[in-house]
């Protein structure tokens, strides 16, 4: 039996098997493994490199680097989280975000 997927009205099923509603998002139904997931699959800066480089790769970097420099664990804990929302919303390249008002 195929597994059902995608969008039904203001929703997406996430890898965990529920639905996250867009429009009025439950913290219940986020979880670490569905952020983790996400983040996994997508391709930093549009996918435009040789070599596929994910989301969740960026932000385990990014919090490495934060316990380098001996920033408090929250801040590291805030460095691997900082791309969360991607891993439902996606992203946006940084030359588009600069031109949005």
């Amino acid at each position: 039996m195929a597994t059902a997927f995608g969008c039904v009205n203001n929703t997406i099923r996430l890898r965990s098997g529920l639905y996250l509603d867009l429009a009025d998002p439950q913290p219940e139904q986020i979880t670490l493994e569905d952020i983790a997931g996400g983040l996994s699959k997508l391709c930093r800066f549009g996918g435009q490199i040789e070599v596929f480089y994910s989301v969740a790769e960026h932000c385990v970097h990014c919090a490495d680097q934060a316990e380098r420099d001996g920033l408090p664990e929250e801040t590291q804990i805030a460095c691997l989280m900082h791309d969360a929302a991607e891993a439902f919303i996606g992203d946006m390249v940084k030359p588009l975000k600069i031109m949005m008002p």
